[in-house]
């Protein structure tokens, strides 16, 4: 099934007897007929074991790494614009406020002023 590969199992004989393994969080496979799962890309994750596909970061969080089990969760104050992002530097200052940090890989963000 789906979110499992065939595992070949060695039995000393050299006849391929095979297996079905459910795939490890941070990957994914959705056919099932495969000899190895896929790891999840940048920018998305899996939680649980045994999936078809994996999942896009959700806002506010990220995953520079393929194959990983969880997303990381933007500086305070800062969020990304869209589901899926893969750097830190996809993260920004929330609606209403500018970062004034004096480099990029920083954040201070404070209110804008009105007008």
């Amino acid at each position: 099934p789906s979110g499992h590969f065939s595992e070949e199992l060695q039995d000393g004989i050299g006849s391929g007897t095979h297996r079905c393994v459910a795939c490890p969080a941070g990957t994914s496979q959705a056919s099932g007929a495969s000899l190895a799962c896929d790891p999840c890309s940048k920018g998305e994750y899996q939680d649980e074991e045994a999936k078809s596909s994996c999942k896009r970061c959700e806002k506010g969080r990220y995953q520079g790494q393929e194959g990983q089990s969880q997303c990381l969760q933007c500086p305070p104050g800062t969020t990304t614009l869209g589901f899926g992002s893969n750097d830190l530097s996809d993260c920004g200052c929330n609606e209403h406020t500018i970062n004034v940090a004096p480099n990029e890989t920083a954040f201070q963000c404070i209110p804008c002023s009105e007008g």
